[in-house]
C-alpha cells in the first residue's frame, strides 16, 4: 500500500488493496484438498471457457502458493488473461503487480492502463488507484482534476479509499496554506458524513472537519470562522461551547463578514 500523508490533519492519500486481499468462494469437492480442487476448477474455467474471473483466481492461487507451487510470474500471466477476458479484478491485480514489480518488471504506465480498464468495467478500486496515479503523476501526466473525479466516482459507489483521498486532497492543500481548500474540504466532508451510506473505512469525521475550519479561520477566512462557530454552537465534532461560538462569530465580523456580527 502506497501513501502520502498530510500530517497535521492525519489524512492519507492511499493506493488501494493488494492481491493478498483476493477472496475465493468455490466449495471443495471430494478427492483432493480444497485448494488443489479449487485450482483445478478455475484452471478449467480459464483455459476451456475463457472465464476471466477464473483466470484471475488462478493468478491469486499462484501468488499465494495455494494448491500449486508459488510462482509470482505465473500469477501475472493469469492476471493478464483475466483482464483480457474482461474480469475487472484481473485488471486491478495486474495493475497492482505492475506498480510494485511483483513477478514482472515495474511499469507504472502499464499499471495505469490496467487500472483504467478495471475502472471502465466498474471496479471502483481501479478508479481509486488510477486516481492515485493521476494525482501523483506516476505513469501518467499529473491531472488533479481527473484524479478527484475518479475519487468521487469511487466514493459515490461506496469505496472508502475514494472518499478518504478526496478529503486528503483538500487537507494537503489546506495544510499548505490554501484557505479556500480548507473550506471546500470541510464542506465536502460535512455533506458526505450527513449521508446515510458513509462507506466503512472512512478516515475522517466531524472532528477532522473542525480542524480544517480552524485552519481556515486562523488563516483569515471569515467563512471558516462562521462554520466553525456553528459547530461549537451545536457541539458537532467539538465540545459544545457557546462562548467560543460567539468569539468565532465576532472574529468573522472583524474579518469583514457583516452577516456574522452579533451571531451566537
Amino acid at each position: 500500500m502506497m501513501r502520502s500523508r498530510a500530517a497535521s490533519h492525519g489524512i492519507l492519500i492511499i493506493l488501494l488493496v493488494s492481491t493478498a486481499n483476493w477472496a475465493l468462494a468455490d466449495p471443495p469437492k471430494s478427492g483432493k484438498g480444497h485448494d488443489e480442487q479449487t485450482f483445478d476448477n478455475h484452471y478449467q474455467g480459464c483455459n476451456d471457457w475463457n472465464d476471466g474471473r477464473a483466470c484471475t483466481n488462478i493468478g491469486f492461487l499462484y501468488a499465494q502458493g495455494r494448491g500449486v507451487a508459488k510462482d509470482e510470474t505465473k500469477a501475472v500471466e493469469f492476471y493478464e488473461k483475466g483482464c483480457k477476458y474482461n474480469d475487472p479484478g484481473g485488471c486491478l491485480a495486474l495493475g497492482i503487480v505492475l506498480l510494485s514489480g511483483t513477478g514482472v518488471a515495474k511499469d507504472s504506465a502499464k499499471a495505469a492502463q490496467a487500472f483504467e480498464k478495471a475502472c471502465d468495467r466498474n471496479d471502483l478500486r481501479g478508479c481509486a488507484n488510477l486516481g492515485f496515479l493521476l494525482i501523483t503523476g506516476q505513469g501518467v501526466a499529473k491531472d488533479e482534476a481527473k484524479a478527484v473525479q475518479l475519487f468521487q466516482k469511487a466514493c459515490d459507489g461506496g469505496n472508502a479509499t475514494g472518499c478518504n483521498n478526496i478529503f486528503g486532497y483538500h487537507a494537503t492543500a489546506c495544510q499548505a496554506g490554501d484557505g479556500q481548500r480548507c473550506l471546500d474540504g470541510a464542506r465536502w466532508a460535512q455533506a458526505r458524513l450527513k449521508k446515510a451510506d458513509v462507506p466503512e473505512g472512512v478516515q475522517f469525521d466531524q472532528s477532522s472537519v473542525s480542524r480544517l475550519l480552524q485552519t481556515a479561520c486562523d488563516g483569515g477566512k471569515a467563512q471558516g470562522c462562521v462554520d466553525l462557530a456553528a459547530m461549537y454552537s451545536k457541539g458537532e465534532g467539538v465540545a459544545q461551547d457557546k462562548a467560543k461560538a460567539a468569539e468565532l462569530s465576532q472574529k468573522a465580523c472583524g474579518l469583514g463578514l457583516t452577516t456574522a456580527c452579533g451571531k451566537h
